[in-house]
């Protein structure tokens, strides 16, 4: 059975092409090049280094695949023109539905593999009596490093071909295996963040992408205490950042993009930070979803603990999200996934639009 892994450089799809390697598959390696602009904060050179040094420690092919022109109109500037426009979008989502796991698998598969292996955090598991393919995605056992929310948009198809080595494993014992083996990476650092920002503030990155509009700032009761930069420069829920001195901590609270405002408030539990219920127009199913309503849990960010939730059907053909308790900064352009009563099984999600019809706490 051939599998291809996508080494990024890092130690986590390193033991994941080791262990695979050590349970008799032929591996090949390939590294992605998605993005390849250098800066101090994002090197792709000094990652494919890195991966060339495990794939000749391991003794397997190596290829570069390059895929910076489908990245950056398929993901960077969709993402680019949502910042624009006042909404906080996912782009690592947007990756890996349709580069990692679109692309990459794609080729993968015309060259003859039978799956692709990354370095994720997450678990598959077959239900023989379930759906023609019978997939589920399941959370990492290391909760601290679970990516489950990341892959909230793939379909069974794409589950069907790919392996996650590491989801039975903790981020310590894939640490401690790249030692053991010996892994020339086995030292490096973790990565986060974007890979066309790196590790640099994300404010300071869209400043050399988003034309600066600036307006006012003002509190929920009209009074107008300054100037914000542009709105594509905050987020809801931000407190660093919005510049007003002499006033104590300051937290967004919503973006009035029609009058280009931004409303602050000096209360962390003002009542507009905080969420009851919204409506998503569309949800992403990995699997059948139980008969509406039903019970579940959510989380609309990444590691954000489980939430209690109902979801139902609305009259629309759309979704009601109900959540038990109110969700403080929720956020449009942002991915909400849906886990089943397991706390462990993701069913799918789909990203907020809106917050039109947001059920404010009193």
């Amino acid at each position: 059975m051939k599998i291809i892994v996508g080494l990024s450089g890092g130690v986590d799809s390193a033991v994941a092409a080791l262990l695979l390697k050590s349970l008799g598959y032929t591996v090949k390696g390939v590294f992605m090049r998605n993005w390849s602009e250098v800066s101090p904060a994002c090197n792709w050179e000094w990652d494919y280094e890195s991966a060339k040094m495990v794939a000749a420690y391991l003794a397997i092919p190596l290829e570069l695949w390059d895929f910076e022109h489908e990245y950056r109109t398929q993901v960077f500037e969709p993402a680019i023109a949502s910042f624009a426009k006042g909404v906080t979008p996912n782009p690592d989502i947007a990756c890996n539905k349709l580069i990692k796991f679109g692309l990459f698998l794609t080729r993968a598969r015309d060259e003859g593999a039978s799956w692709i292996a990354t370095g994720h955090y997450a678990r598959i598991r077959l239900h023989a009596k379930k759906t023609p393919y019978g997939l589920s995605l399941l959370t990492g056992v290391d909760h601290t490093k679970d990516q489950s929310y990341f892959l909230g948009t793939l379909t069974q198809d794409q589950f069907h071909h790919c392996l996650f080595p590491l989801g039975t494993l903790t981020k310590l014992r894939v640490r401690a295996l790249a030692l053991q083996a010996q892994l020339p990476n086995a030292l490096r650092k973790d990565s986060y963040g974007m890979c066309f920002v790196g590790e640099q503030p994300f404010a300071s990155f869209l400043h050399t992408q988003i034309r600066a509009l600036p307006g006012p700032i003002v509190t929920p009761e009209g009074q107008t205490l300054g100037t914000h930069e542009g709105l594509a420069f905050y987020t809801i829920g931000q407190r660093k950042g919005i510049r007003i001195g002499g006033r104590g901590p300051l937290f967004v609270v919503a973006k009035d993009v029609t009058h280009n405002a931004l409303m602050v408030t000096q209360d962390p539990y003002h009542p507009l930070l905080f969420t009851s219920s919204l409506i998503m127009p569309e949800l992403h199913w990995i699997e059948d979803p139980p008969s509406f309503p039903f019970h579940c849990f959510i989380r609309h960010r990444h590691l954000q603990p489980l939430q209690e939730a109902v979801v139902s059907r609305g009259a629309q053909k759309n979704f009601m999200i109900q959540f038990k308790k109110p969700q403080r900064a929720v956020t449009p352009g942002q991915f909400l996934a849906i886990y089943w009563t397991d706390r462990e099984t993701c069913l799918g999600g789909g990203t907020i639009v809106e917050l039109s019809h947001v059920n404010v706490v009193s």
